[in-house]
């Protein structure tokens, strides 16, 4: 039976997994850069203490503004273990769209990419910025070095709200809708069950993390279950018929999660 947090659920399968990679991470294709599940409980510790340190208080909302990357990741479950509630926003998005994000959900902190960073300046250069580079390699001194480790992060519940998700805004603007942490872990319950998802799993996630598929089906599914994903800065489906053609190997994957578009893509082109 899973209860409490997502960060409290992937936590202890991090103390179950040990060093089994968690993610391995492709960049345009090729594997560049990788985190174990002890490295993924550690540092995300880390990121929890320094957001602390930027003055992030429980229930208080952050928008992650940048290319997915396993920062994004350690950022958002860093997040996720503070209390604080994680907005994930399409990087691809334009001023006008941004201006509306950043006053309709009065973030006290903005996480941007290093292409992202001028952006939010020249909407509100008063918005506390963190900058990742997320065209440098991962390393895992990387975010918030010397801060410590040691956890010092108050216990959430699961009444908790946990992340904002925005609707498309095909009828108008985009309109939030909260998930709590109870919401996360249920979604995630049912998705393992469904999915029979167990340990020995690999999963080749080319969703983006700022859709609720990516995130919620896909990431946290994962992680929850100790399985081992191999993550993609993007959907290519050239990428991704190499990954599920093969046999062996530690980028040989037993599960894919898309939309029907990328589905089809990947069909046409086999």
């Amino acid at each position: 039976m899973m209860d409490g947090t997502l960060a409290r659920l992937i936590d202890q399968t991090a103390l179950r997994m040990g060093r089994k990679d968690a993610i391995l991470f492709l960049k345009r294709g090729r594997l560049e850069s990788r985190i174990n599940y002890r490295s993924l409980q550690q540092i995300s510790d880390r990121v929890a203490n320094g957001l602390m340190e930027m003055g992030l208080q429980r229930g208080e909302r952050v928008i992650l503004f940048m290319p997915k990357s396993i920062e994004q990741v350690l950022i958002h479950l860093g997040i996720q273990k503070v209390g604080a509630i994680s907005v994930i926003l399409n990087p691809g998005f334009k001023k006008d769209e941004m201006d509306y994000f950043l006053r309709d959900t009065d973030a006290n902190i903005v996480v941007v990419g290093k292409r992202e960073e001028a952006l939010i300046h020249s909407v509100d250069p008063r918005r506390q910025i963190f900058t990742i580079d997320t065209e440098v390699p991962f390393f895992e001194e990387r975010l918030f070095r010397g801060i410590s480790s040691k956890r010092s992060h108050p216990e959430g519940n699961p009444q908790d709200p946990a992340v904002l998700i925005y609707t498309s805004g095909t009828t108008g603007q985009p309109k939030g809708a909260i998930l709590t942490q109870q919401n996360l872990v249920q979604d995630a319950k049912n998705i393992i069950q469904i999915g029979e998802i167990k340990e020995t799993d690999v999963l080749c996630h080319a969703l983006p993390l700022f859709h609720v598929h990516g995130l919620c089906f896909a990431l946290h599914t994962a992680l929850i279950t100790g399985a081992k994903i191999v993550m993609c800065d993007e959907f290519s489906h050239e990428t991704v018929i190499d990954i599920l053609s093969r046999r062996e190997g530690e980028l040989a994957c037993t599960m894919f999660m898309g939309v029907p578009t990328m589905y089809l893509l990947s069909l046409i082109h086999i």
